[in-house]
C-alpha cells in the first residue's frame, strides 16, 4: 500500500532521496492541485448561486474555504518540491561531472605513464632509423660514381619504403618532408635530439665568449690607458715674443697660449715644466674659476 502524499514529500526532501522520484511527486501533487481548483470552482459557485438554500450556500462557502486552504498548502509543496528536484539534479549533475572528470584524468594519468615508459624506446628505434637511412644514402651516393654497366641507380631505402619519387618532389612539384629532416626533441623539451644543434649552438657560445674576453680586454686597456691621465692647469712662460709652446696632451701636441686645462701624464707634466710652463695638478671634481680668456 502506497504511503499518505505527505510521507513521501517529507521523505523526498530528507537524505537519499533521488531526483526522480521527486519529479513523480511534483506531477502527482500537480494533479492534485488540479482536482481541488475545480472542488473549490465548484464550492464556490453554489456559494454565490442564486438557487442555493441559504443553508447550503453557506456550507459551500465554508467548504471552498477549506480547499482553498489547502490549494495554498499544495502549491507551496510543489514548489518546495521543484526546489529540492532541482538541487538534486544540480547534485546528480556535479557527481556526473565528477565521475568524468575523475575518469578522464585516469585515462591521462595512464597515458602519461605510456609516453614517459615508451616515448625514449620508441624514439630510439626512430633515431637508429634515421642514421641507418642516413648511412645508406651516403653509400648509395658514393656508388653513383662506378654504377655497373646496365645497373641502374639505386634510390634511398626511404623512398622504397614510402613509395616516394625517387628525386624527393611530388607530381606537382612539392618537395616530400623527408624523415632525415624531421625534428625530433629531447625528453625535457630543452633540445633536439633530431638534428642535433649542440655543436654549432656550443661553437656559437664559444666565439660570443671570446667576442666578450676582447671587449673586456679593450675596456681594461682603455681604462688603464685614460688612468694615466691626470688633470694639471698649465701656465705658459711669460714671454713677450717667440713661437708658443707645444705640449703633449693626451689628445695630442697643442699649443700653450694661455692658462688651461690640460690632461697629461706625469711625464708630460714634467716636460712641460721643463719648457717653463707653470703645472699644478688639480683634484678629481675640482671647480675651477678660469679668467676668461682662458684657452681650454
Amino acid at each position: 500500500m502506497a504511503k499518505p502524499l505527505d510521507d513521501r514529500i517529507l521523505a523526498a526532501m530528507g537524505h537519499g532521496a533521488r531526483a526522480a522520484t521527486v519529479s513523480d511527486l511534483i506531477n502527482e501533487v500537480a494533479a492534485a492541485i488540479d482536482v481541488a481548483q475545480i472542488e473549490h470552482d465548484a464550492l464556490d459557485a453554489r456559494s454565490k448561486s442564486a438557487t442555493s438554500p441559504e443553508d447550503e450556500a453557506e456550507a459551500a462557502a465554508e467548504e471552498a474555504g477549506r480547499v482553498a486552504r489547502r490549494l495554498v498548502r499544495l502549491q507551496a509543496k510543489r514548489q518546495q518540491l521543484q526546489g529540492r528536484y532541482q538541487e538534486l539534479m544540480d547534485s546528480e549533475r556535479r557527481k556526473r561531472h565528477v565521475e568524468e572528470y575523475e575518469a578522464i584524468r585516469g585515462r591521462r594519468d595512464q597515458l602519461a605513464a605510456d609516453i614517459k615508459d615508451r616515448w625514449p624506446v620508441l624514439v630510439g628505434e626512430i633515431i637508429d632509423l634515421i642514421e641507418r637511412i642516413e648511412a645508406s644514402d651516403a653509400e648509395i651516393e658514393a656508388s653513383r660514381r662506378n654504377v655497373p654497366s646496365g645497373c641502374d641507380w639505386l634510390e634511398s631505402a626511404e623512398s622504397m619504403a614510402r613509395g616516394c619519387p625517387a628525386n624527393w618532389y611530388l607530381h606537382g612539384g612539392s618537395p616530400v618532408l623527408r624523415f632525415t629532416k624531421m625534428k625530433i626533441p629531447t625528453f625535457d623539451g630543452t633540445d633536439t635530439l633530431r638534428p642535433n644543434l649542440r655543436p654549432q649552438r656550443e661553437e656559437r657560445m664559444r666565439m660570443e665568449e671570446q667576442e666578450r674576453q676582447r671587449n673586456r680586454s679593450y675596456l681594461a686597456q682603455k681604462a688603464a690607458e685614460e688612468a694615466r691621465f691626470a688633470r694639471y692647469m698649465v701656465t705658459p712662460p711669460d714671454r713677450q715674443s717667440g713661437p708658443a709652446v707645444s705640449l703633449a696632451t693626451q689628445h695630442g701636441a697643442v699649443d700653450c697660449i694661455r692658462r688651461g686645462e690640460l690632461m697629461m701624464t706625469v711625464e708630460q707634466a714634467a716636460e712641460a715644466q721643463a719648457k717653463g710652463c707653470n703645472v699644478e695638478p688639480l683634484a678629481a671634481g675640482q671647480a675651477l674659476s678660469q679668467p676668461a680668456d682662458a684657452h681650454f
